[in-house]
């Protein structure tokens, strides 16, 4: 598929969408997350997209999160194991290249004066 990216990221979230929607296709996915990014509408020009995780948080960002907000309302052994995951190497080209290329697709080419 032209769009099938591996998009290890960092997900900080208590709910998620667990199925791909009627209509919308798998742009990328992480093992946490099957529909980490999903185009709605024709896959090579959509309408819109949707993203699960955070690609523009620091893994030192998440660390805080875990630390300041999600220690007092997610079960200890959730936050104990998603500590060690904070050094997992991310995919930041790769999401990358999928939002550029939704960008491009999404934005009208400028009109001649």
């Amino acid at each position: 598929a032209p769009w099938a990216y591996d998009c290890r990221s960092l997900a900080v979230h208590l709910d998620q969408v667990t199925a791909v929607p009627p209509g919308a296709t798998v742009l990328a996915q992480s093992p946490g997350c099957r529909g980490a990014m999903l185009a709605y509408g024709d896959v090579d020009a959509p309408d819109a997209i949707s993203v699960q995780p955070h690609p523009e948080f620091s893994p030192g960002m998440v660390a805080d999160l875990i630390t300041h907000r999600l220690a007092a309302i997610v079960p200890e052994p959730v936050v104990a194991a998603a500590r060690p995951t904070l050094s997992d190497p991310l995919a930041r080209t790769a999401w990358r290249t999928a939002v550029h290329r939704y960008l491009r697709l999404a934005t009208p080419a400028p009109k001649d004066a």
